[in-house]
């Protein structure tokens, strides 16, 4: 009789570690991409993407030697004649969403091409199914590149009033204001 009750005590043991473990695990989500925003930025690169789905990698976000190189998120932008890497910002990532600094390129129309742990997310699961809309594309302008074409003056002491001219899309620099006069979270860096 005791070792009966023994028996069962772990039999009822070996059942609740059984639908612990299968809770934590959960059931397995199928990564895909929902959206990519913002649909227009430089053509010289820095332009800030973000992606959104789900089942992105989250636990191997940081590469730990050779053998791992594939881990991780990666995303490629890809238009009718190139693929261009986008650089993943491990920090700025996880389950639901991707954020990626773009390269220079040219201006062309890219859709977005993201690969979990080294597997490509199918086509069927990128904007479903339709790779090339609208929610799927980034388009790189010239009228969205940053340019200066004047500063004056061109040289003074510290403390001098500088004028930059050209095309610059924020009117911050320096202070804690969250966003620009045009509504963006942009701001000039020295």
């Amino acid at each position: 009789m005791g070792h009966l009750r023994l028996l069962g005590t772990w039999g009822l043991w070996g059942l609740f570690l059984c639908a612990a473990h299968s809770r934590t695990d959960g059931p397995k989500i199928i990564p895909r991409v929902t959206e990519i925003n913002p649909k227009y930025g430089s053509i010289n690169g820095a332009t800030r993407l973000t992606i959104t789905g789900e089942g992105f990698s989250q636990a191997n976000q940081f590469n730990y030697g050779v053998d791992n190189a594939e881990w991780g998120n990666s995303v490629q932008l890809v238009s009718s004649f190139r693929s261009i890497i986008c650089d993943v910002e491990k920090d700025a990532s996880h389950s639901t969403q991707i954020t990626c600094y773009t390269r220079a390129m040219p201006e062309d129309s890219y859709t977005v091409r993201v690969s979990v742990d080294g597997v490509p997310i199918a086509e069927n699961n990128t904007c479903k199914g339709h790779i090339n809309s609208w929610a799927c594309s980034f388009n790189a302008k010239s009228f969205r590149t940053p340019l200066i074409r004047n500063i004056t003056p061109l040289s003074g002491t510290p403390g001098t009033l500088i004028t930059i001219q050209g095309r610059i899309f924020t009117d911050v620099y320096g202070s804690n204001t969250a966003l620009s006069s045009n509504g963006k979270n942009v701001r000039i860096l020295r």
